[in-house]
């Protein structure tokens, strides 16, 4: 993947509330992914104790399957992070970060042997 690959990011809803299922291509159109995106909002500080310690609202990406390699895995963070806070902010909710999960690699050898 080239230092100027860009991503294309299809985002839709789904039946939870603040989570959304999206479908990321490469700058070939070519499928890269598919991730979960949940909306992590804080609660309004009036319903919080005093004492409580201040967050940010932020995204928790679940990265259910991809197409990368684990070199691509920093440069698909970085441009997936801007596109999805970006498509995600709006006047109640602005994300400051997101957090990237990916699966177990030994869930992945798993399925991969009981496909063999």
């Amino acid at each position: 993947m080239s230092n100027n690959a860009s991503y294309t990011v299809d985002l839709m809803r789904t039946l939870w509330q603040h989570t959304y299922r999206a479908t990321v291509f490469n700058a070939a159109d070519e499928y890269a992914a598919t991730i979960r995106l949940i909306l992590g909002i804080p609660l309004p500080a009036e319903e919080v104790p005093e004492n409580a310690p201040r967050v940010d609202a932020h995204l928790t990406v679940l990265v259910e399957d991809a197409a990368i390699t684990p070199a691509d895995i920093i440069e698909f963070e970085e441009q997936i992070t801007r596109i999805l806070m970006e498509k995600s902010a709006s006047p109640d909710f602005q994300p400051t970060h997101c957090i990237f999960f990916y699966p177990s690699p030994a869930e992945t050898l798993l399925r991969s042997a009981e496909e063999e």
